[in-house]
């Protein structure tokens, strides 16, 4: 959440919250601006984390996150749980699956086959050669096809994205949504990099070789280990 409502209606922003807590002034109780939820939110102020691999400490950012005993109401823009329930329901199944334990499993292997120019079943593209019937018929059919599935990955990908920018942690996605690639599972931590683990995302892509995986960092999926080029979702 990037603003909040305080008890008499005013907006406050992240950076407003911010500046008020520089300047050692109180912070409002704040509610969620969605008007038809109104639950009760709280602004946790900039600060600094000492992290296991690194000599200095990271700038953690503001946020406005959920209070502990709160919740958005179902159709809220920030709900999580709704927002997911409706990108599963407008993503392609080959790419999301819903397991029997009522996980869902997002598989990052298609994703990953589409973005290194592969067929997305992971074969090799057929050639303009091997068509048969209509002069470019079934090749062009194909290509289209391949197309349209990789730009629906990618939506939902950048869906994904989206609503974990809305979670304060990992911790709602991880307990919903499993990331298989292959055999494989990736934890979110090793898929999705805010701006203060980028360093840790350059690492994780240029030591991947070739286990490497897609990853997002700043709005884009990459995969390949050393030539940082990705497709922004």
């Amino acid at each position: 959440m990037r603003s909040a409502l305080d008890r008499q209606g005013k907006v406050w922003s992240v950076e407003a919250l911010q500046a008020l807590h520089d300047e050692q002034r109180g912070v409002p109780d704040l509610v969620c601006d969605h008007l038809p939820c109104g639950c009760a939110v709280r602004f946790v102020h900039r600060y600094q984390q000492n992290r296991s691999n690194r000599i200095e400490p990271i700038d953690v950012p503001a946020y406005i996150g959920l209070t502990s005993d709160s919740e958005h109401i179902a159709g809220c823009r920030y709900d999580a749980p709704g927002r997911l329930t409706a990108i599963v329901a407008d993503s392609d199944p080959d790419f999301i699956k819903t397991l029997e334990t009522g996980k869902r499993e997002l598989r990052l292997l298609v994703l990953h086959n589409g973005l290194r120019g592969k067929g997305l079943s992971g074969a090799t593209p057929m050639s303009t050669g091997t068509a048969t019937g209509t002069s470019g018929g079934n090749t062009a059919i194909d290509v289209t096809q391949s197309g349209k599935k990789l730009s629906s990955y990618l939506r939902t990908t950048s869906d994904l994205v989206a609503l974990r920018a809305l979670c304060e942690s990992d911790a709602f996605l991880a307990s919903e949504l499993v990331l298989r690639f292959g055999t494989r599972r990736i934890a979110w931590k090793e898929f999705f990099f805010e701006r203060e683990r980028y360093d840790d995302a350059w690492e994780l892509v240029r030591a991947g070789g070739s286990n490497a995986f897609p990853n997002c960092t700043g709005g884009y999926c990459t995969h390949t280990p050393h030539s940082g080029t990705g497709r922004k979702v």
